[in-house]
């Protein structure tokens, strides 16, 4: 289990009551089985048939690439990394052939 907020699975996040959710009714044994919202917080597995599942309401709290474009973001965080870690070796070298003037 993880220690902090930020990296709490979004399932245990969803039966702690932290995020939105709406009933999900599978009434395949006849009977409704919903847990209420808060219960089984010591096991956030499903052993229900009917469940609470995540209702998006414009915020996004997600962690899952999905959620946060990661795909598409992906190659743009990689170009800046390589830019800031070209710039830092360009900065040595000038300081190592002895130019300390840093721009």
């Amino acid at each position: 289990m993880s220690r902090t907020d930020a990296h709490v699975p979004v399932p245990v996040r969803i039966v702690r009551g932290d995020l939105a959710a709406v009933a999900d009714h599978n009434h395949a044994t006849g009977e409704c089985d919903l847990p209420p919202r808060g219960h089984g917080v010591g096991d956030w597995r499903a052993t229900t048939r009917c469940r609470w599942i995540f209702l998006f309401t414009g915020t996004f709290v997600c962690p899952c690439e999905m959620c946060h474009a990661g795909g598409a973001h992906r190659a743009e965080r990689r170009r800046s990394r390589h830019d800031t870690a070209a710039s830092a070796r360009r900065a040595v070298r000038r300081w190592n052939s002895g130019d300390r003037l840093l721009e």
